[in-house]
């Protein structure tokens, strides 16, 4: 039998991004993606996170193994708050919290399949 893991995924989108020159956009997103990894970092060693960088944002999707899980999501999106008051940015964000199966391919090592 199958091991199903069901993920809250959040959907996060630097405003503007586009109208800036290419210097401030990929030093921009370097700082997005530092913050996200400094605040995921525990979950990131442990495989309970998947990134996916958009071009302009990033989908963070956070396994919810816990009874916290929404306590963790919302202690995440207020760092990311903070994050874009510092940057003087905005981001628009989105969260999904329906049913999510995320599910393994035994021949390749990672995500082969999101299930919304």
């Amino acid at each position: 039998m199958v091991q199903i893991d069901r993920y809250i995924i959040l959907y996060l989108d630097l405003v503007g991004y586009s109208k800036k020159n290419e210097t401030i956009q990929v030093s921009l997103f370097r700082e997005l993606q530092k913050e996200i990894y400094n605040i995921l970092e525990e979950d990131i060693k442990v495989k309970n996170t998947i990134l996916i960088p958009t071009g302009d944002g990033m989908i963070v999707s956070i396994k919810d193994d816990t009874s916290v899980i929404y306590l963790k999501v919302l202690e995440f999106m207020t760092k990311i708050y903070s994050w874009q008051k510092k940057y003087n940015e905005k981001i628009r964000s989105s969260i999904h919290v329906g049913d999510n199966d995320i599910l393994p391919d035994p021949r390749v090592r990672g995500i082969s399949s999101l299930q919304i």
